[in-house]
């Protein structure tokens, strides 16, 4: 029955205390909420030291604590933690009044210190806190909580990839919050150039949005927002834009030298997005060509490149039906491409010719030879490297003078 009386009692306290609380809070609200920290003006009861305010990251613990020095010990009063933003009664001493399991009010023994405690702190408790006494007029301490959060960057209000045609503009739109206010940094994830519309060129463009005016194939990339306020992590976002455009086949080098007997190798690199269908033809012919035993053909994507291809077509056991010209022709459903390139006959090199790569000379594709056999080279390259620089560019010389007679004699 004691139990009884005794909570009834607490109850009826804490009813009487909000509602007067209440009726003073709403009567501050109307002033403009213009109480500033204060120390008592009565002289029985006064705050010792200022409440500090507090900056957490989100989910660390943060307090408040309030500290009372009274000079009459038989004087009657009570202490409520207050949240002034949101005009909320958070406890009456020791007695919580919201039911919030992350808050706990406590007290020292022997002592007139109150602690407020807010444990895994969210991104709502941010706000105002004040220790009020009820004093005539009533006293209080408040300080500030400041909840920190890392960037989040808002899925639906964030461009996802994008696909249009070459000419056309692209906004693309990044959005992040947090606690500070996040800053936006885009970048291309090749480590490309930006062109954003009204800028000039850079590897960086800040902003929660970027506008590339006009796109064409070199702006074709993946794009990196990065979002960042200095708490960690920093977080981003991955946009691939891809522009669509027709073939462009380059070919290089137009001529290929090769004799009979020997392979032949034509090049072409194909520029196009969507992807285009790559074929070989042969003089004309309508027929394209295909891998067998006769030719083999390699498709190869550039690293790092969205769109550019390497394609090339190796021609075995060399005769003379073979020597001509061939067509690189790439087509998607903007319209097709093509690139020529021309076999012509050179003289098989002598034997003791060693031979390697292909490289231009005189406008013409030729088969480079070392003039000499591989143990011979090497002998030479160990002598150059003990004779000094000087002798090593006069052997060259003369190296290469022989075998530019050599192979004029050939011809």
């Amino acid at each position: 029955m004691k139990i009884f009386w005794k909570t009834l009692w607490i109850r009826m306290r804490l009813a009487v205390w909000g509602t007067l609380l209440m009726v003073m809070l709403s009567a501050e609200g109307r002033k403009g909420n213009k109480t500033k920290p204060s120390q008592s003006r009565t002289k029985e009861l006064e705050f010792i030291s200022p409440m500090k305010n507090q900056s957490v990251a989100i989910g660390k613990d943060a307090e408040f604590t309030c500290k009372l020095r009274i000079a009459n010990k038989n004087l009657l009063f009570q202490l409520v933690w207050i949240k002034l933003d949101t005009q909320t009664i958070l406890a009456i001493e020791k007695q919580l009044v919201q039911s919030n399991p992350r808050i706990t009010v406590s007290q020292q023994p022997d002592r007139l210190e109150f602690t407020l405690r807010i444990r895994n702190t969210q991104a709502e408790d941010a706000g105002v806190y004040a220790c009020r006494i009820n004093t005539k007029p009533f006293s209080q301490m408040r300080a500030h909580l400041d909840v920190q959060v890392p960037p989040h960057i808002v899925a639906a209000d964030t461009t996802e990839h994008v696909m249009v045609q070459e000419g056309a503009d692209v906004l693309l739109k990044c959005k992040a919050t947090g606690h500070p206010s996040p800053t936006i940094v885009w970048s291309r994830e090749d480590r490309g150039l930006i062109r954003p519309k009204g800028h000039p060129k850079a590897y960086q463009h800040k902003g929660s949005s970027l506008h590339l005016a006009r796109i064409s194939k070199i702006d074709m990339a993946t794009y990196i927002c990065l979002a960042e306020n200095g708490i960690p992590p920093a977080v981003s976002q991955r946009i691939i834009v891809k522009t669509e455009f027709h073939p462009i086949v380059y070919t290089e080098p137009k001529y290929v030298a090769a004799w009979q007997g020997g392979t032949g190798e034509l090049k072409c690199e194909v520029e196009a997005y969507p992807p285009a269908t790559l074929v070989w033809y042969r003089d004309g012919n309508a027929m394209p060509l295909i891998s067998n035993s006769k030719y083999e053909i390699r498709q190869e994507q550039v690293p790092k490149s969205m769109y550019r291809v390497n394609f090339s077509l190796i021609i075995k056991s060399v005769d003379a039906k073979d020597f001509g010209d061939y067509l690189c022709s790439a087509t998607n459903y903007l319209g097709p491409g093509e690139g020529s390139v021309k076999l012509h006959e050179i003289n098989e090199p002598k034997r003791g010719n060693v031979l390697r790569d292909h490289s231009a000379y005189d406008g013409h594709q030729m088969d480079q030879g070392a003039w000499a056999s591989e143990s011979a080279l090497a002998s030479r390259r160990k002598a150059a490297g003990s004779a000094g620089s000087s002798s090593r560019t006069g052997s060259a010389v003369v190296v290469l003078l022989i075998g530019l007679l050599c192979w004029r004699l050939d011809m």
